[in-house]
Formats: C-alpha cells, structure tokens, sequence
C-alpha cells in the first residue's frame, strides 16, 4: 500500500492548477504527519519507507452557467 499527500487548496483558498509531483510512501500511513516536511522527515531517516513519485496534473472543469 502506498500514499501521498497533496495540498488540494493553495493559499488563495483556492483549487490548485497544474502539474505536480509528490512522494509515495510505502505502509500504512503515520499518524504524525500534518506538514509535507514531515514526510520529508520520514524519507531522509528510513529511505525504504519512499515508494516512488505520483506525476499528476491537475485541470479544474470550467462551469459554464447557461
């Protein structure tokens, strides 16, 4: 099992735009995760916990009111 973790919203409140990457990890997931620097954390300690990268894009559907 893998999972990642991906702002949806960006600090404009928001729908994020475009094309983005973010790491996998391998398990379970880790209850003590809340920032992306903590993944980083997790990576640079115990490298086997990374899985692999999600190469996604991200393309909101225009809502045309008639």
């Amino acid at each position: 099992m893998g999972w990642g973790v991906f702002p949806l919203i960006n600090s404009e409140m928001r729908v994020n735009e475009g094309k983005f990457k973010t790491p996998m990890i391998f398990g379970d997931g880790f209850n003590h995760v809340n920032k992306y620097r903590d993944i980083e954390h997790a990576v640079q300690h115990d490298l086997d916990k990374w899985l692999c990268n999600m190469y996604f894009e991200i393309d909101p559907l225009k809502i045309i009111n008639c």
